[in-house]
């Protein structure tokens, strides 16, 4: 069965062409919002345009909280997830997928990403400049709570110049987040009891980082860290 799409956001433009810069460089995005209960769910996931050696990020957050069950497509490795505590936390989870040429946006059937879910967002970036093998993840972190007041994922970084991508999924549809630095890419609610909040910084030197938000009201949340390393 196929879930109920809700639409495509936020769209951003291949910035330097192809091949990116020296830095790792946020190419474009997309996002898809679904909701549905099948067993399995199948969502049909919107991915964006990519060159050779581009890596695709996925992150995925829903307002349950049960364990996942995903099987991606042939090519995605799971970087991590952070499953909710209790019901008012939500679930997060990170994939990423090296693109092996040029192609055209599309989209990919990802089965069952949670068997009890309600509500989903996908949200797929493709950045350039990151490593051309192996993997192009140095680190990852992962983090949750219940109500709270001050957001934080922690990632150690090993290598200078890795762009960390952060997610914060949370239970709340009248809040914003004031990230302590970085660039937001996301802020929005998806369904009629959750928003996701997306956010990237370019860390010019490595070591122990923390990913910090301030949310407008108190609320649970989860979160992913992730850093990708450059060439």
């Amino acid at each position: 069965m196929t879930a109920i799409f809700n639409g495509l956001f936020g769209v951003i433009a291949r910035k330097n062409g192809a091949g990116g810069g020296s830095d790792i460089t946020l190419e474009t995005s997309v996002a898809t919002t679904a909701t549905g209960y099948a067993t399995p769910l199948n969502i049909d996931v919107n991915i964006p345009a990519v060159s050779a050696n581009d890596i695709l990020l996925l992150f995925c957050t829903t307002n349950d909280y049960s364990e996942p069950t995903n099987s991606p497509p042939a090519g995605w490795t799971k970087i991590t997830e952070q499953d909710g505590t209790a019901t008012s936390v939500p679930t997060v989870a990170a994939y990423w997928k090296r693109a092996s040429g040029s192609a055209s946006a599309t989209t990919e059937t990802w089965s069952a990403f949670y068997p009890n879910g309600e509500s989903y967002y996908i949200w797929v970036g493709a950045y350039s400049g990151c490593a051309t093998s192996g993997s192009p993840v140095d680190a990852y972190g992962t983090a949750n709570a219940g109500y709270s007041s001050s957001w934080s994922v922690p990632v150690t970084t090993t290598v200078d110049n890795t762009m960390v991508a952060t997610i914060m999924g949370e239970t709340r549809t009248d809040l914003t987040v004031a990230w302590a630095d970085g660039t937001e890419l996301i802020d929005t609610v998806y369904s009629s009891s959750a928003g996701v909040h997306i956010n990237e910084k370019l860390e010019a030197t490595s070591g122990s980082k923390t990913r910090a938000a301030t949310p407008s009201y108190t609320s649970a949340f989860a979160g992913i860290a992730v850093a990708l390393k450059p060439v």
